[in-house]
């Protein structure tokens, strides 16, 4: 905000509206002119300065990859040749439509092969390794009672809608997104092939487990507090207290080995365990195939992106329009090749130059900070030691990374956008 009508203050009062009065709405007060100025774009859910940021790199970013969906013998497993391909391989929409469900079939025909609970177990670990779809899921994350150490939690999951309010409150606003939901579900089986019928039935009974799986699942206020979501325990006790799952099994199939994990609801998982043999299979094969193709629709044809943003984008969101097709791949393709794309666009638009002077204006601040801690005289000399000590240990994250992650071993094809997701 640059840009001062009135003397050099850091803000533009151009955005303020002065036709309200300030004690009467200070935000619209502070910002009713900008507002006025910039509406929210029919294919955004929210607008403001850090999205036009946001959209500005957007920008930036198809410039690159338009230049090099005609680039010429890229060498196999670099970042231009797997960025073009996974780019290339989103925006391609006619053999999108025709491949269909074709992409997903191995999984599709793994879902079928279920016949007891731990081949059941086995293919929700199956299902783990490709963004899960399961009643639990897996993270990797600090230990929040030793921060040296990274740990597996354990965490609730399962449902298709983002909380379990939605399921078991009866206010305006949760049935009209149930409802939503449900004629969602129906319109998703409806794509996948199944009849009237079929569809009904299919939609009955994920709204039954996932209704189930929404009344045994911790609150959300409940998932704040940290001491209700920390139970560390070894896997033989954790085989203990959900007896229905064979957790060494599991975890080869993920290819994990802990000897311990952190369980983030544990009733939720003793009583998820028991569940696990009351349902048919039959019914959990058909759970699991919608939380597959529901998790992949981004991914698959035309017909069922749209379906998938009726329901998440339009009635969740209020978003009224998509995004054009670029702009929906290259989030794709940023949000999973980050550092890859990331390094092709710092060597464009961010010198080594311009991260000298980011680290030099940081060092600055750092200094100033210490020499700020030293002359408090409120604190103690060992509280102020800490302290300083807490400053240096600060990871900045300037620019670009020095250190690049390797992406070795990965292969991008540009006619497989699932497979590349």
């Amino acid at each position: 905000m640059a840009n001062m009508s009135k003397g050099n203050w850091g803000l533009d009062t151009r955005n303020i509206d002065t036709s309200v009065r300030p004690q009467d709405d200070f935000y619209h007060y502070a910002n009713g002119a900008w507002l006025k100025k910039n509406p929210i774009p029919e294919n955004e859910s929210r607008w403001g300065s850090f999205l036009i940021l946001r959209y500005d790199t957007e920008k930036r970013l198809r410039t690159i990859v338009t230049k090099l969906l005609s680039a010429k013998n890229l060498k196999a497993g670099s970042p231009e040749q797997m960025v073009r391909d996974f780019y290339k391989s989103g925006l391609d929409i006619k053999s999108r439509n025709t491949a269909g469900l074709s992409p997903l079939k191995p999984w599709l025909e793994r879902i079928e092969k279920i016949k007891d609970v731990p081949s059941l177990v086995a293919t929700f670990a199956h299902l783990e390794k490709i963004g899960g779809g399961a009643p639990w899921g897996l993270a990797l994350d600090q230990d929040m009672q030793n921060s040296q150490k990274y740990i597996l939690h354990i965490h609730q999951s399962g449902l298709g809608m983002p909380d379990r309010d939605y399921y078991l409150k009866s206010d305006v606003e949760s049935v009209r997104v149930r409802t939503a939901y449900e004629k969602h579900l129906e319109a998703m089986f409806a794509l996948m092939g199944k009849n009237k019928a079929d569809a009904k039935k299919g939609r009955e009974t994920v709204m039954r487990i996932e209704t189930y799986i929404a009344k045994i699942s911790m609150k959300k206020e409940d998932l704040r507090d940290v001491d209700k979501t920390y139970h560390k325990m070894r896997i033989p006790a954790l085989s203990q207290l959900t007896k229905n799952i064979d957790w060494n099994g599991y975890f080869k199939i993920v290819g994990a080995a802990p000897k311990e994990i952190i369980v983030m609801q544990r009733d939720f998982m003793k009583q998820i365990s028991v569940y696990l043999a009351k349902e048919s299979i039959a019914d959990w094969k058909t759970y699991l195939a919608w939380h597959l193709v529901g998790g992949s629709a981004a991914y698959l044809s035309e017909k069922f992106e749209k379906q998938n943003f009726a329901f998440y984008g339009t009635t969740l969101s209020g978003v009224k329009v998509m995004k054009p097709a670029w702009r929906r791949t290259l989030s794709v393709v940023n949000g999973t090749l980050g550092e890859v794309l990331g390094k092709i666009y710092v060597q464009n638009y961010f010198s080594p130059e311009a991260k000298k002077k980011i680290v030099r204006i940081v060092n600055d601040l750092f200094s100033a900070y210490e020499a700020r801690i030293k002359n408090l005289d409120w604190m103690s000399a060992g509280t102020k030691k800490k302290a300083v000590q807490k400053l240096h240990q600060m990871t900045r994250k300037l620019g670009y990374p020095d250190t690049w992650r390797s992406y070795r071993g990965l292969v991008i094809s540009p006619d497989d956008y699932f497979g590349n997701a």
